[in-house]
């Protein structure tokens, strides 16, 4: 991942793997329809103590007020 190059963005939500996404619903899947980035704000806010809901939550939250 280079963020220099615009592969990945420094700060958006972070890719997962591809047996998370496998799993993922319609809903869950929004949260890939931005450039991945080196850390999101899951892992700011909560890292380990945040479950995968909250962290869409937080994930889709920031896709949808960033400028």
């Amino acid at each position: 991942i280079d963020v220099r190059k615009g592969i990945c963005l420094s700060y958006s939500p972070r890719p997962p793997l591809k047996r998370e996404v496998k799993k993922y619903t319609s809903y869950d899947k929004q949260r890939l329809s931005v450039t991945p980035g080196c850390t999101g704000l899951w892992q700011i806010t909560g890292r380990n103590n945040i479950g995968f809901e909250e962290m869409v939550e937080l994930d889709l939250s920031y896709i949808q007020n960033r400028n």
